[in-house]
Protein backbone atom coordinates (compact mmCIF):
# COMPACT_ATOMS: atom_id res chain seq x y z
CA UNK A 1 0.00 0.00 0.00
CA UNK A 2 0.73 3.58 -0.75
CA UNK A 3 1.56 5.35 2.04
CA UNK A 4 3.41 8.38 1.33
CA UNK A 5 2.75 11.89 1.68
CA UNK A 6 0.25 13.69 -1.31
CA UNK A 7 2.48 15.72 -3.61
CA UNK A 8 2.46 19.43 -2.75
CA UNK A 9 -0.16 21.84 -4.31
CA UNK A 10 1.49 23.74 -6.70
CA UNK A 11 -0.81 27.65 -7.07
CA UNK A 12 -0.16 28.33 -10.22
CA UNK A 13 -2.07 25.15 -11.51
CA UNK A 14 -4.80 25.40 -8.95
CA UNK A 15 -4.99 28.87 -9.99
CA UNK A 16 -4.97 27.93 -13.87
CA UNK A 17 -7.33 25.40 -13.86
CA UNK A 18 -10.51 27.58 -11.46
CA UNK A 19 -9.92 30.14 -14.02
CA UNK A 20 -10.54 28.06 -16.75
CA UNK A 21 -13.23 26.38 -15.05
CA UNK A 22 -15.01 30.02 -14.37
CA UNK A 23 -14.36 30.54 -17.94
CA UNK A 24 -15.81 27.27 -19.48
CA UNK A 25 -19.01 28.49 -16.60
CA UNK A 26 -19.43 32.11 -17.46
CA UNK A 27 -21.60 31.91 -20.43
CA UNK A 28 -24.22 29.63 -18.58
CA UNK A 29 -23.97 31.72 -15.66
CA UNK A 30 -23.91 35.18 -17.60
CA UNK A 31 -27.66 33.47 -19.20
CA UNK A 32 -29.28 32.38 -15.56
CA UNK A 33 -28.18 35.88 -14.66
CA UNK A 34 -29.59 37.74 -17.58
CA UNK A 35 -33.09 35.33 -16.96
CA UNK A 36 -33.80 35.26 -13.46
CA UNK A 37 -32.15 38.93 -11.99
CA UNK A 38 -34.43 40.83 -13.76
CA UNK A 39 -37.68 39.11 -12.03
CA UNK A 40 -35.80 38.99 -9.05
CA UNK A 41 -35.89 42.40 -9.13
CA UNK A 42 -39.58 42.66 -10.72
CA UNK A 43 -40.63 41.25 -7.40
CA UNK A 44 -38.40 42.91 -4.79
CA UNK A 45 -40.06 45.81 -6.25
CA UNK A 46 -43.44 44.62 -6.02
CA UNK A 47 -43.05 43.62 -2.43
CA UNK A 48 -41.80 46.89 -1.94
CA UNK A 49 -45.21 48.71 -3.54
CA UNK A 50 -47.17 46.19 -1.68
CA UNK A 51 -45.17 47.28 1.78
CA UNK A 52 -45.83 50.84 0.88
CA UNK A 53 -49.35 51.56 -0.57
CA UNK A 54 -51.15 47.72 0.52
CA UNK A 55 -52.88 45.06 -1.50
CA UNK A 56 -56.76 47.05 -1.52
CA UNK A 57 -57.50 45.18 1.19
CA UNK A 58 -54.78 45.79 3.96
CA UNK A 59 -53.14 49.44 3.92
CA UNK A 60 -49.71 50.04 3.39
CA UNK A 61 -47.28 51.46 5.32
CA UNK A 62 -48.32 54.99 3.47
CA UNK A 63 -51.37 55.34 4.67
CA UNK A 64 -50.21 53.85 7.90
CA UNK A 65 -48.43 56.58 9.06
CA UNK A 66 -50.74 59.46 7.05
CA UNK A 67 -53.22 58.12 9.87
CA UNK A 68 -51.22 58.33 13.02
CA UNK A 69 -48.08 60.69 11.83
CA UNK A 70 -50.79 63.59 13.23
CA UNK A 71 -50.58 61.82 16.42
CA UNK A 72 -47.17 60.91 16.42
CA UNK A 73 -46.38 64.79 15.59
CA UNK A 74 -48.49 65.85 18.44
CA UNK A 75 -46.63 63.94 21.10
CA UNK A 76 -43.66 64.76 19.32
CA UNK A 77 -44.20 68.45 20.03
CA UNK A 78 -45.58 67.63 23.82
CA UNK A 79 -41.92 65.95 24.75
CA UNK A 80 -40.04 68.41 22.72
CA UNK A 81 -42.24 71.42 24.69
CA UNK A 82 -41.63 69.91 27.82
CA UNK A 83 -37.69 69.32 27.23
CA UNK A 84 -36.94 72.60 26.31
CA UNK A 85 -38.75 73.76 29.25
CA UNK A 86 -36.80 71.56 31.58
CA UNK A 87 -33.84 73.21 29.48
CA UNK A 88 -34.64 76.45 30.64
CA UNK A 89 -35.30 75.72 33.74
CA UNK A 90 -31.78 74.20 34.18
CA UNK A 91 -29.93 76.99 32.22
CA UNK A 92 -31.62 79.55 34.80
CA UNK A 93 -30.73 77.93 37.79
CA UNK A 94 -27.73 76.82 37.00
CA UNK A 95 -26.13 78.84 34.35
CA UNK A 96 -25.21 82.06 37.08
CA UNK A 97 -23.29 79.14 38.95
CA UNK A 98 -21.61 78.02 36.00
CA UNK A 99 -20.28 80.96 34.68
CA UNK A 100 -19.07 82.01 38.44
CA UNK A 101 -17.51 78.19 38.77
CA UNK A 102 -15.38 79.18 35.52
CA UNK A 103 -14.02 82.55 35.98
CA UNK A 104 -13.19 81.24 39.81
CA UNK A 105 -11.25 78.82 37.82
CA UNK A 106 -8.61 81.42 36.26
CA UNK A 107 -9.28 84.45 38.69
CA UNK A 108 -5.86 86.35 36.80
CA UNK A 109 -8.14 85.99 33.35
CA UNK A 110 -11.24 87.22 35.17
CA UNK A 111 -9.83 90.15 36.35
CA UNK A 112 -8.26 90.87 32.86
CA UNK A 113 -11.81 90.84 30.94
CA UNK A 114 -12.99 93.09 33.89
CA UNK A 115 -10.20 95.58 33.33
CA UNK A 116 -10.69 95.56 29.64
CA UNK A 117 -14.38 95.43 29.83
CA UNK A 118 -14.21 98.87 32.23
CA UNK A 119 -11.70 100.43 29.65
CA UNK A 120 -14.37 99.50 26.81
CA UNK A 121 -17.16 101.00 28.43
CA UNK A 122 -15.49 103.90 29.35
CA UNK A 123 -14.49 104.41 25.99
CA UNK A 124 -17.80 103.97 24.54
CA UNK A 125 -19.70 106.26 27.09
CA UNK A 126 -16.53 109.24 26.10
CA UNK A 127 -17.72 108.97 22.42
CA UNK A 128 -16.23 111.92 20.76
CA UNK A 129 -14.63 113.50 23.42
CA UNK A 130 -10.63 114.44 24.37
CA UNK A 131 -9.00 114.26 27.27
CA UNK A 132 -7.17 117.63 28.11
CA UNK A 133 -3.70 116.29 26.95
CA UNK A 134 -5.66 115.60 23.65
CA UNK A 135 -7.55 118.23 23.56
CA UNK A 136 -4.00 120.39 24.15
CA UNK A 137 -1.77 118.41 21.74
CA UNK A 138 -4.41 119.24 19.03
CA UNK A 139 -4.45 122.90 19.24
CA UNK A 140 -0.80 123.18 19.15
CA UNK A 141 -0.40 121.37 16.14
CA UNK A 142 -3.31 123.31 14.26
CA UNK A 143 -1.32 126.62 15.68
CA UNK A 144 1.53 125.25 14.77
CA UNK A 145 0.46 124.37 11.23
CA UNK A 146 -1.22 128.12 10.90
CA UNK A 147 1.81 129.94 11.84
CA UNK A 148 3.88 127.90 9.86
CA UNK A 149 1.35 128.95 6.85
CA UNK A 150 2.00 132.65 8.07
CA UNK A 151 -1.36 132.97 9.76
CA UNK A 152 -2.21 134.21 13.19
CA UNK A 153 -5.17 133.88 15.51
CA UNK A 154 -8.00 135.25 13.39
CA UNK A 155 -11.48 133.84 12.76
CA UNK A 156 -10.39 130.54 9.95
CA UNK A 157 -7.32 129.50 12.30
CA UNK A 158 -10.32 129.29 15.15
CA UNK A 159 -12.64 127.63 12.44
CA UNK A 160 -9.52 125.24 11.29
CA UNK A 161 -8.94 124.44 15.36
CA UNK A 162 -12.26 123.76 15.75
CA UNK A 163 -12.21 121.03 12.85
CA UNK A 164 -9.29 119.56 14.17
CA UNK A 165 -10.32 118.82 17.79
CA UNK A 166 -13.62 117.20 15.54
CA UNK A 167 -11.43 115.46 13.74
CA UNK A 168 -9.26 113.58 16.20
CA UNK A 169 -12.78 113.16 18.16
CA UNK A 170 -14.31 111.16 15.30
CA UNK A 171 -11.05 109.63 15.23
CA UNK A 172 -10.62 108.62 19.11
CA UNK A 173 -14.39 107.85 18.74
CA UNK A 174 -13.39 105.12 16.19
CA UNK A 175 -10.88 103.76 18.14
CA UNK A 176 -12.99 103.32 21.07
CA UNK A 177 -15.18 101.69 18.99
CA UNK A 178 -13.15 99.49 17.79
CA UNK A 179 -11.36 98.25 20.67
CA UNK A 180 -14.89 97.35 22.27
CA UNK A 181 -15.27 94.93 19.43
CA UNK A 182 -12.03 93.83 19.81
CA UNK A 183 -12.74 93.02 23.70
CA UNK A 184 -15.97 91.90 22.99
CA UNK A 185 -14.40 89.19 21.04
CA UNK A 186 -11.86 88.49 23.77
CA UNK A 187 -14.66 88.01 25.97
CA UNK A 188 -17.23 85.71 24.00
CA UNK A 189 -13.59 83.81 23.35
CA UNK A 190 -13.24 83.07 26.99
CA UNK A 191 -17.28 82.91 27.69
CA UNK A 192 -18.18 79.18 27.87
CA UNK A 193 -21.92 78.89 26.91
CA UNK A 194 -24.38 78.31 29.55
CA UNK A 195 -26.38 76.03 27.35
CA UNK A 196 -23.53 73.89 26.28
CA UNK A 197 -21.88 73.99 29.91
CA UNK A 198 -25.11 72.46 31.40
CA UNK A 199 -26.54 70.97 28.93
CA UNK A 200 -24.03 69.42 26.83
CA UNK A 201 -25.92 67.57 23.64
CA UNK A 202 -24.13 67.88 20.52
CA UNK A 203 -26.70 67.75 17.30
CA UNK A 204 -27.93 64.86 15.27
CA UNK A 205 -28.03 64.95 12.06
CA UNK A 206 -30.29 63.19 10.03
CA UNK A 207 -29.31 59.52 8.41
CA UNK A 208 -31.83 59.01 6.65
CA UNK A 209 -30.21 60.46 3.43
CA UNK A 210 -27.17 58.69 4.18
CA UNK A 211 -29.15 54.72 4.83
CA UNK A 212 -30.58 55.30 1.22
CA UNK A 213 -27.32 56.27 -0.08
CA UNK A 214 -25.60 52.75 1.24
CA UNK A 215 -28.46 51.07 0.69
CA UNK A 216 -28.25 52.10 -3.31
CA UNK A 217 -24.79 50.93 -3.02
CA UNK A 218 -25.29 48.06 -2.38
CA UNK A 219 -27.83 46.78 -4.76
CA UNK A 220 -25.25 48.64 -7.12
CA UNK A 221 -22.84 46.14 -5.85
CA UNK A 222 -24.88 42.93 -5.59
CA UNK A 223 -26.34 43.50 -9.21
CA UNK A 224 -22.70 43.88 -10.91
CA UNK A 225 -20.64 40.97 -13.03
CA UNK A 226 -19.05 38.57 -10.75
CA UNK A 227 -15.19 39.40 -11.26
CA UNK A 228 -12.94 36.24 -12.29
CA UNK A 229 -11.22 35.07 -9.62
CA UNK A 230 -8.62 32.22 -9.61
CA UNK A 231 -8.54 32.03 -6.09
CA UNK A 232 -11.74 32.26 -4.80
CA UNK A 233 -12.90 31.09 -1.74
CA UNK A 234 -14.98 28.75 -3.46
CA UNK A 235 -11.72 27.05 -5.54
CA UNK A 236 -9.61 26.94 -2.56
CA UNK A 237 -11.92 25.30 -0.48
CA UNK A 238 -12.20 22.27 -2.85
CA UNK A 239 -8.71 21.87 -3.48
CA UNK A 240 -8.35 21.97 0.25
CA UNK A 241 -11.18 19.46 0.87
CA UNK A 242 -9.28 16.81 -1.77
CA UNK A 243 -5.94 17.60 -0.55
CA UNK A 244 -7.32 17.23 3.24
CA UNK A 245 -9.10 13.88 1.72
CA UNK A 246 -6.26 12.66 -0.01
CA UNK A 247 -4.15 13.05 2.72
CA UNK A 248 -6.29 11.32 5.47
CA UNK A 249 -6.99 8.28 2.73
CA UNK A 250 -3.04 7.74 3.07
CA UNK A 251 -2.70 8.39 6.65
CA UNK A 252 -5.69 5.53 7.22
CA UNK A 253 -4.25 3.05 4.67
CA UNK A 254 -0.98 3.57 6.45
CA UNK A 255 -2.16 2.73 10.10
CA UNK A 256 -3.99 -0.21 8.73
CA UNK A 257 -0.86 -1.42 6.64
CA UNK A 258 0.74 -1.12 10.30
CA UNK A 259 -1.92 -2.91 11.80
CA UNK A 260 -1.83 -5.74 10.13
CA UNK A 261 2.29 -6.49 10.18
CA UNK A 262 1.84 -5.85 13.76
CA UNK A 263 -0.93 -8.20 13.74
CA UNK A 264 1.11 -10.77 12.17
CA UNK A 265 4.46 -10.14 13.93
CA UNK A 266 2.71 -11.04 17.24
CA UNK A 267 1.23 -14.04 15.82
CA UNK A 268 4.28 -15.23 14.90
Amino acid sequence: MDISAPPPRNIAQEGADTLKSQIELAPDQFAAKAQWDPQYVDLQNANVRRTLLGNGTAPGLLDTLETISPRLQASSDAATSAQRERDVADVARLGSKATEAIRSANPELTALRARLMSDATAGLDAGTGLSAEETRQTQQRARAAASARGFGLGPSDAISEVLALGDRGAARQAQRQTFAQQVAGFEAANTTDPFMAILARPSQAGAAGQSLLGQGAGNIAAAGAQKFDPFSAYGSDLNNTNYNADAAARIASGNATAGIIGAGLSAL
